[in-house]
This record gives C-alpha cells, structure tokens and sequence, in this order.
C-alpha cells in the first residue's frame, strides 16, 4: 500500500471524526461537510476548488435528484397524517393493547407499523410523545423511549422484504428483483434485529430500575397530553392509508415517492371535511417544505461520499474486492457495512456499493436475488444504533434532553442516514 493510499486513509478517518463530531454538537451536516471535505480534499493530493466545485456538488446533485421527490412526499404523508390526527390514533391504540406492562414493544410496533406505511418521519414526532406517556405510567427512564423508536424506525422495519424504504427500494432497480427478493433470510433477519433489540432495551430498563432509575418528571412534560379515545372508524381511517401505501408499492410496483402521494390523497380524502380546501394546501405544502432540509442534509452528506469514492484509498479498496475469494452472502455484508462506516451513511452506502460492486455481485447469478435485501440490512441498523445511541441522555437527532418536548425529534436529521 503506497504513502498516497495511506495518507488518504488517513484523511478519510480525520474527516469522519470532524463530520461525527460535529454532528453530535448539534451543527448541520450542510456545513460540517464542508470542512471534512477539506480534509479529504488536502490529504488526497486534490485541487480543492476542483473538489468543491465538481465532485462534491457532483454528489449533492445526484442524490438530491434521487431523493428529492421521495423525501417530500413522505413529508407530506406524515404532515397529513399528523394533522388529521390518524397517526395518534395509531400510536394511542396500539398504546391500549400492549398498555403500561410493555412500553417497550409498543413503542416498537407502533414505529414499526408507521415505517411500514411511510409514515416513518412524522411517526418519529408522535410516538415519541406517546412513548413519554407509556413510559411515565411505567416508571421507567425516558431516555430508553429514542431507543425503541430507532429500533422500530431504522432497523428490522428499515430493510426487511416488502419494507417502503428506500435503502430496500434501491437494490431492486440494480439486480432488477421485487421488494419481497430474499424472501425467507429477509424475515429470519429481521426478526433476529427485533429480538435482539428487545432483549437488549428490556434488559437495560430492568437494570435501571434495580438501580432506582426511573421516570422523572421534567419542565414540558405537562404538554404531552392525555390519551384520546379510539373509534373503531377513526382506525380503520388512520389504517386505511397505510394499507395504500403498502399495496401500491408491494403489489402495483409504485416507485415509492408515488406510493406515499397517495397515500396522502386517499387520506385527504377520508378527512376531507375536517378542513376548508385552503387549509389542505396549506398541509400539503407545509409537508412538502419540511421535506427540503432532511434531502439537503443527505444531499450535503452524499457530496462528502462522493468525494470518499475518488481517493486513492476508495480505488484501492474496490480493485482489492476483485480479488476476495470469499462467499458472496458474507461478502456483501462486509463491503455494505464499511462502506457504511467510510461514507457515514447507510443510505449511501446503499446506493454506492450498487454503483461501485454491484457487477461482482451479478456473477453469482441467481444468488443476487438474495444480495439486495443483505445489502440493504447490513449498513443500516449499525449506523442507526452508533449515530443514535439507545440510551444517550441527549443527542442531537432526537432531542431528548432536559426538554424532551419542546425539542422534539429533528425533522432534519429524523430519517434514516
């Protein structure tokens, strides 16, 4: 490995501490970029004005391109859905079921269930209010509830068969598969993520409250609310445009920015009279706004990736992968999540590994029906549970400091990266 490889290595693991740091004390990755991309640009021998102007913009461009339009319309669902009330009624009914002797798993089967329907960027804001009061009837610390969202949000949910997500969206427009392609492991796995999860959330809370941890009341708290009835006719609305978004996109092969769109029309609809015809574009266009600042944020973080992909090291990297002789399942999920780790994003890594090995993966033939769905599951519950730690007092994409609801989860920085 020559000094060039290494100094860029060196460069690559620099700007990824600055972007981390940065990140964690609360700056927008729009600006921390910048300065990693500095860094990168210095120790891998590139004109920095090149790199700016060219490779990283370059990057920016491509993936606001390709998110753009997915990111506002899930935007829009959620605003729609948060404003008609139907993701509350949601959150409160499943609320009912598990009731106080398990918080835990409704928190995770409410995120789950609003992933599923596209509603994973607003459901993040009202689960984790309904997770403040299931928690507080518990007794247990509300520093476990952003843990139980991002296990229910960004993990088995993410990236198993028939999940309306990107990071399982992308692979099937490269090995031209279905979103149910690995089927069987795709479930085995997923279900070893909500295991897993749970054990480890349930065997915590059990730990803190041995130790007398629990609920503490906090300024704020008195704007959580009660818990609203359920009609059986106000859930079976808030279900009906889950199920839309899920059929269309599963069984009529929507893209899944179409499937979400309508979803939201077909909610609009059901609540039409909730509303004067002013008001609903104004809830379609504050959706829509709010989906512009998560898309820059990946775009800024896709532009830094791009610039990753050009130094030496990158190239070195992809030229070694040629030459593994290893089983192309455990292959996959090693290139999948140190790409994860060397372009700090899951959904990056996603869509440049497909770019970069995706045509060593097409040799196994019809193994790659597989390769998608572990593509997708690999990068994404790593990065998830590292940027987002489960039982972080405070952490800036959820907000879950000594105001928990007056600084709720950041738009900006509340889907999966």
């Amino acid at each position: 490995m020559s000094t060039a490889i290494l100094l860029s290595l060196l460069g690559i693991l620099i700007s990824l501490v600055i972007l981390i740091v940065g990140i964690y004390r609360g700056y927008t990755p729009i600006a921390v970029t910048l300065l990693s991309v500095l860094v990168l640009a210095v120790t891998s021998g590139f004109s920095i004005i090149t790199t700016y102007t060219e490779t990283f913009i370059g990057g920016v461009a491509d993936m606001t391109g390709t998110m753009y339009l997915i990111f506002v319309c899930a935007c829009v669902i959620s605003e729609v859905c948060e404003v008609t009330g139907s993701t509350a009624v949601l959150g409160n009914a499943i609320g009912r079921v598990f009731g106080p002797k398990a918080p835990i798993l409704a928190v995770v089967i409410g995120m789950a269930l609003c992933s599923y329907g596209g509603l994973g960027i607003g459901g993040h804001l009202i689960m984790y209010t309904i997770g403040l009061r299931l928690f507080k009837k518990a007794n247990l610390s509300r520093y476990l509830v952003p843990g139980c969202i991002f296990l229910g949000a960004w993990t088995f949910s993410m990236t198993t068969p028939f999940s309306v997500n990107v990071v399982n969206y992308l692979p099937t427009q490269t090995f031209g598969t279905t979103p149910a392609a690995g089927l069987v492991p795709g479930l085995v796995g997923g279900l070893v993520m909500l295991v897993v999860g749970l054990v480890f959330l349930t065997t915590y809370a059990k730990r803190q409250t041995q130790q007398g941890i629990g609920w503490e009341d906090v300024e704020g708290d008195d704007e959580m609310g009660e818990d609203e009835p359920v009609t059986a006719w106000g859930l079976i609305r808030a279900l009906i445009p889950i199920a839309v978004v899920f059929g269309t996109y599963n069984f009529l092969s929507f893209p899944i920015a179409m499937s979400t769109l309508s979803g939201s029309l077909v909610m609009i609809l059901l609540n039409f009279n909730k509303f004067p015809i002013k008001k609903w574009l104004g809830i379609f266009c504050d959706g829509a706004t709010k989906g512009v600042a998560p898309t820059l944020d990946m775009a800024a973080i896709a532009g830094y990736a791009a610039v990753v992909t050009a130094t030496p090291f990158y190239s070195w990297f992809i030229d070694y992968l040629g030459t593994v002789d290893m089983n192309p399942y455990l292959l996959a999920i090693l290139v999948a999540t140190i790409l994860a780790g060397l372009l700090a994003s899951g959904t990056n890594a996603v869509v440049i590994s497909l770019a970069s090995v995706g045509n060593l993966f097409m040799r196994y033939g019809s193994m790659g029906y597989d390769l998608g769905n572990i593509i997708a599951s690999s990068p994404c519950p790593a990065v998830s549970w590292t940027l987002c730690p489960p039982t972080a007092p405070s952490t800036p994409c959820c907000g879950c400091g000594s105001s928990p609801i007056k600084r709720p989860i950041s738009p900006s920085l509340s889907v999966p990266v």
